[in-house]
This record gives structure tokens, C-alpha cells and sequence, in this order.
């Protein structure tokens, strides 16, 4: 499993504020991502290439999602 302990998701802030941070360490002490809706995505991991890995992985996984969902082959309430 990519992401044994999931990925955390915060509701839109505005970046750069101390909400947004103390949201990220809040989720961070349960997962190793967090998703910044509109913004990006904050990862932490044992190395450099692993966190990248994460997040690339993360990265890839959601365009294959959009493309999906847009080619109708997956519908958005579906739950796998």
C-alpha cells in the first residue's frame, strides 16, 4: 500500500497563513501527505527521494483519477 496511513485533506485556506500551518502539523502527526485544496500538496518522509516519491505518486494517481472521471469510466461517489 502507497499510503498506509492515508492522506490528510484540509478545506481551502489561504497559503502562507499560520491556519494553514498549524492545520498541515495537525494532519502531518497522522499521515505523511497533506493535500492543499487548489494549491498543492505538503509530504514529509525518511528521505529526500522518498518524500518526492510520495508526492509524485500522489500526483500521478490523481491525474489518473481526473482522466477517468472524465472519460466516465469512474463515476465520482464510487467508493473502491
Amino acid at each position: 500500500m502507497v499510503f498506509p496511513d492515508g492522506v490528510g485533506i484540509l478545506p481551502w485556506m489561504v497559503p502562507g497563513t499560520d491556519e494553514i500551518g498549524q492545520a498541515t502539523a495537525q494532519e502531518m502527526q497522522k499521515h505523511s501527505l497533506v493535500l492543499w485544496p487548489f494549491h498543492g500538496v505538503f509530504g514529509s518522509g525518511p528521505t529526500l527521494d522518498e518524500t518526492f516519491g510520495l508526492i509524485d505518486t500522489a500526483e500521478k494517481s490523481a491525474e489518473v483519477l481526473v482522466q477517468n472521471l472524465f472519460d466516465g469510466r469512474y463515476e465520482a461517489n464510487h467508493h473502491a
